[in-house]
């Protein structure tokens, strides 16, 4: 679903929200952050052939 065809108001709606979820492929590992450590995790998990997003 492209958010640019969303308004503000719908953007965050939470039925939307987990819609597009069950929609999107199957993640090994979720890494939140973007610092040093979330680069680690991310950089381990790759080695390790687990798909990060």
């Amino acid at each position: 679903m492209d958010k640019t065809k969303l308004s503000n108001a719908k953007m965050f709606d939470r039925d939307i929200t987990l819609k597009q979820l069950s929609e999107q492929e199957v993640w090994d590992i979720l890494v939140i952050g973007g610092g040093a450590t979330g680069l680690g995790v991310a950089l381990d998990a790759v080695s390790r052939g687990i798909k990060p997003y």
